[in-house]
């Protein structure tokens, strides 16, 4: 009989040991659930931050590129602009010359 008492209370403990585990590994379980829903949330955030940040600096280079290109029109005309000057100037000259 003190077998069986025996025997019955190691079961017992065992059962008990064997509950607390499943609690704690449903615990941990819930906690690596609620981690991995906050590293996503954070995952979206960084990824949200990254591709605004990537637009604007697209958005910057297209800029540049427009005022670069506005520039060196602007350069080409202002050339232009002064070769005519340059050869009215001659003309006017050789005008003045020649009276």
């Amino acid at each position: 009989r003190e077998a069986l008492e025996n025997e019955a209370n190691e079961k017992r403990s065992m059962e008990e040991k064997f509950s607390k585990m499943c609690e704690e590994l449903s615990q941990q379980g819930m906690q690596a659930s609620q981690e991995g829903g906050r590293l996503e949330r954070e995952l979206a955030y960084t990824r949200e931050a990254l591709e605004n940040e990537a637009n604007e600096k697209r958005s910057m280079e297209e800029k540049f590129s427009k005022m670069c290109e506005e520039l060196s029109q602007q350069g080409m005309q202002a050339s232009q602009e002064g070769g005519r000057l340059e050869r009215e100037l001659a003309y006017t000259r050789e005008a003045l010359e020649n009276e």
